[in-house]
C-alpha cells in the first residue's frame, strides 16, 4: 500500500524533473539579472524635491540618534558628558587665590573653579543675610563637592571682624530710641524689640494705604500685630498726625476712596454718588445720612477726609 502511494509513472517522473529544472533556472536568473542589467537611473530636475528628500533622510538620522541616546545609561548621555567635561574644564582652569566667601563677587568665585550653579547658591545665601563664619560652614554650601572644597580650603580667609559686626546689641543694655510712625523706615521699626521684618513691612503698607497714622492704637489693626507686641513697643512709639495724607472728597473717584483701609467699595460709591448728586460736599456731617456708613466708620475715616 505504501509502495503504491510513492510510486510515480514514467511521465510523472519526467514532469517532476522538468519542474525542478525550471525552478532552478528561475532562481539563478533572479540572482544574475541585477549583475548584468543596470538599474535605470531616474533623473529629477526639481531642486525643491531633492531638498525635501535630503531633509527627510536627515530627520531619520536624528531620530536614530535620539533613540540610541535614550537607550544609553544616564551617565553616558551627551548632555551628562558635556556637563561633566565642562565642570572638569572649569576646575582645571581655576585660578586659586586667597578669598573671603562673604565678600568675593560672582566673577571671582567662578575664577576659583566653583561651578556656576554653586555660585548662585552662595550669592543667594548671602543675599538672605547668611554669613560664612568658618571655612567649615562654607563647606556645607549646597552643591560644593568635597574635592573642590579641599582645594579651596587653604585659600579661604574670613575676616574675624565681620563676626563682631554681626553681633546684635543686648536689648536690655540700652533703651530703644523712640520711633515716629509716620516717618520711620523699616530699619527704624525693626530696632524696636520684637518687631520683625514682616511686621515692619506690614506697618509701612498700612501707613501707605491709609495716608498715615493718626493715633498709636491704629497699630493694633496692622496685620501680624499681637496684643503682647503692641504693649511692648507702645512706650517707644510717637505719632505726628499733622503729616498724614488726606483724601480730597470733592475730587476723588470711587477707586481712590475704596483704596483706603477704612472704606469698602459700597461705602466709597455711596460717598461718590452723594457728591455727584450735590455737586460738592462741604463737611463730614453730610456723610452721616448715608446708610452705608455707620458711626464707627465715620469716626475712623474723619481725619483722612478733606472737603476743600
Amino acid at each position: 500500500m505504501i509502495k503504491d502511494f510513492f510510486y510515480f509513472s514514467g511521465a510523472q517522473r519526467t514532469g517532476i524533473i522538468v519542474l525542478f529544472v525550471l525552478l532552478l533556472i528561475g532562481f539563478i536568473a533572479v540572482q544574475l539579472v541585477p549583475v548584468f542589467v543596470a538599474e535605470p537611473v531616474i533623473e529629477i530636475d526639481d531642486p525643491g524635491f531633492i531638498d525635501d528628500v535630503r531633509a527627510f533622510e536627515a530627520s531619520l538620522e536624528r531620530v536614530d540618534t535620539v533613540v540610541k541616546q535614550w537607550r544609553r545609561p544616564a551617565w553616558q548621555a551627551p548632555a551628562f558628558r558635556n556637563y561633566a567635561s565642562r565642570s572638569a574644564n572649569e576646575v582645571s582652569a581655576a585660578e586659586l587665590f586667597p578669598f573671603d566667601p562673604n565678600t568675593l563677587d560672582s566673577t571671582g568665585l567662578v575664577q576659583l573653579g566653583i561651578p556656576r550653579h554653586v555660585v548662585k547658591n552662595i550669592l543667594r545665601y548671602r543675599l538672605k543675610g547668611g554669613y560664612y563664619a568658618t571655612a567649615q560652614r562654607f563647606s556645607e554650601t549646597y552643591g560644593l563637592s568635597p574635592d573642590l572644597f579641599a582645594r579651596l580650603h587653604p585659600y579661604i580667609l574670613i575676616e574675624s571682624t565681620k563676626i563682631t559686626q554681626l553681633k546684635i546689641p543686648d536689648a536690655e543694655a540700652s533703651d530703644p530710641v523712640p520711633v515716629e510712625l509716620n516717618a520711620a523706615d523699616s530699619t527704624q521699626l525693626m530696632s524696636l524689640k520684637g518687631v520683625s521684618r514682616g511686621i515692619a513691612l506690614s506697618i509701612l503698607r498700612f501707613r501707605k494705604a491709609s495716608g498715615g497714622f493718626v493715633q498709636i492704637d491704629q497699630l493694633r489693626e496692622v496685620y501680624g500685630m499681637t496684643g503682647e507686641l503692641f504693649a511692648r513697643i507702645q512706650p517707644w512709639i510717637r505719632v505726628d498726625s499733622t503729616t498724614i495724607t488726606k483724601i480730597k472728597v470733592n475730587a476723588a473717584g470711587v477707586d481712590k476712596l475704596r483704596a483706603h483701609p477704612y472704606l469698602n467699595f459700597y461705602q466709597a460709591k455711596a460717598i461718590y454718588e452723594l457728591r455727584r448728586k450735590k455737586g460738592r460736599l462741604s463737611s463730614l456731617y453730610e456723610l452721616r445720612n448715608l446708610e452705608e456708613l455707620d458711626s464707627v466708620t465715620v469716626r475712623k475715616i474723619a481725619a483722612y477726609l478733606s472737603f476743600e
